[in-house]
């Protein structure tokens, strides 16, 4: 599809702004996950909801852009899911819910997952374990199984990135939180890198640890020792 029909078709969203290419480019993913997963109801509708959450302003880094680098990095595993569709509609909803004030985002964005679910016709034990899997990006323990570290995995491939696209990404979480003071925000932010390096590895698979590991360790020391 072009360009210009591509943002005709847009329009329908309400969306006209640079990023409406993206915009309807993870449309066309979200349909063809609907048509696979055999789901009931108005896909558009679905989609048009997440957009529009992901597109909210108060996000810098879990917008549009981090669901497409996620599906991207899906692809690449996808031969080594167990069901890859739960793990590729987990991905669309992981963040689905975000408030970078609030603690819950993770529960209530599976709650919100399970709901669609069920409502898209999907046997309740698809919705729940999609549900099970967007809780485990709250990254507060070891996955539950092999779909779960790989979900787990692509949500924080971003540590492995160049140490500048890394800093690129940790300017874009800072904004999100620009309601906190410097002192208390890379405070918290040590922390948390500390407890990733205490980890006998940062990733939970064999292919993010192949690729990322040893790139994002050197990424969250250097930050470390420079703090």
């Amino acid at each position: 599809m072009d360009r210009w029909r591509r943002l005709a078709r847009l329009a329908r969203f309400g969306r006209q702004d640079d990023n409406a290419e993206l915009a309807m480019a993870l449309w066309e993913k979200w349909c063809d996950l609907w048509t696979r997963l055999k789901c009931k109801g108005d896909s558009q509708e679905q989609y048009a909801r997440l957009e529009t959450l992901y597109s909210e302003p108060n996000r810098s880094y879990h917008n549009l852009e981090h669901i497409e680098g996620c599906l991207d990095l899906l692809d690449e595993v996808r031969v080594e899911c167990k069901n890859p569709e739960q793990v590729e509609l987990a991905i669309w909803f992981h963040d689905a819910v975000y408030d970078a004030r609030r603690a819950d985002n993770e529960k209530q964005s599976a709650l919100m997952a399970e709901s669609v679910a069920v409502d898209a016709g999907l046997p309740p034990e698809t919705a729940s374990r999609v549900a099970d899997l967007v809780l485990a990006t709250r990254h507060d323990g070891i996955p539950a199984d092999s779909d779960a570290q790989l979900l787990v995995d692509i949500d924080l491939a971003g540590l492995g990135r160049t140490f500048d696209q890394f800093k690129q990404t940790g300017a874009l979480v800072r904004r999100e939180f620009d309601w906190l003071d410097d002192e208390t925000f890379y405070q918290n932010q040590a922390e948390l890198f500390r407890r990733l390096l205490d980890r006998p590895s940062i990733f939970f698979t064999e292919y993010f640890q192949s690729r990322f590991e040893r790139q994002a360790r050197e990424n969250l020391q250097k930050i470390l020792d420079n703090s």
